[in-house]
Order: C-alpha cells, then structure tokens, then sequence
C-alpha cells in the first residue's frame, strides 16, 4: 500500500491532497512507471473515505497525464523517467528539499554566521549535484547556474 497521510487541518481538498501526495511519491521514484496504484476501494479503505474521492483523485491524475486507469486493468504510473512532467516533479521536489533545509538552518538557534556557512556550503552541494545529473537537460536552479561560494563571505 502506497504511503498518504491526509490532513484534516488543512483547506486543501482530500482529493488534492491524494493528487499532490503521489505526484510527490512519483518525483521521488517511490512509485515508478508501470506501478499499479491500489485500486479505489483498497485506498478508500485505508484511508478510511468515500470511494468517489479516490476516483476523482485518480481521474484529475490521469487528466495531467501522469497515470493511467484502464478497466480492469487497475491504474498504472504513466509517466516516464524522462517525460517532461516527471522531470518538473522531481525539480519541485528537490527544490522544496533544499529550500526547507535552508530555512531549517537558519530557523535553528545556531548562531547566524554557521547558518550562512551551512546555507552556502548546501547551496553549492546542490549547484554540484543538479547540474551533474542525468535527468536534467538544463540547470535546475538557474540562480545558482553562476554561483561561486567563494564569492561570499561569513
């Protein structure tokens, strides 16, 4: 069974929050292309609510293109490595990644100086790293496409 987690705190509608949560499973290769989704009635019994809400977070999923429902054949990830919807997610989702562990570092209660170290220091880890890999045709952050740590001072 996929891992979703609904809040009942949030405006967020629970459909949306299916949707954005295995979007978020697939940018980060939880769910790869080809998986089968649970069906309706497995999700809605894990979850604990209405079928017709799983259904219609599946029908906007296979409305981005980014699964699959055939009948009786269950509702497979679409989405290629590659495709251009996947790179977005994963772009997102790396981008979150890296803003909340900055905003982590500078929320702490370390002195202001080792934040701005820890900031740059995992700045150009990611400059390094995103620009390397394969996925990505183009930097991912463009502001850090000319980004030189030695530049900036603590």
């Amino acid at each position: 069974m996929i891992n979703i987690y609904l809040s009942g705190t949030t405006r967020t509608p629970i459909y949306q929050q299916i949707v954005t949560q295995v979007k978020q499973l697939i940018a980060s290769s939880n769910l790869k292309p080809g998986e089968h989704l649970p069906t309706v009635r497995q999700l809605a019994h894990h979850l604990h609510i209405n079928p017709g809400t799983v259904s219609r977070a599946y029908s906007e999923l296979e409305r981005q293109g980014i699964v699959v429902s055939r009948r009786g054949g269950g509702t497979i990830v679409s989405a290629r490595v590659d495709d251009p919807r996947v790179l977005m997610l994963r772009q997102r989702h790396l981008s979150n990644m890296v803003s909340n562990n900055i905003l982590d570092a500078f929320g702490s209660q370390m002195p202001l100086s080792s934040g701005k170290q820890i900031a740059l220091q995992l700045a150009q880890t990611c400059k390094l790293a995103l620009n390397r890999t394969r996925y990505y045709k183009r930097p991912v952050f463009p502001a850090l496409s000319s980004f030189d740590p030695s530049h900036h001072t603590v």
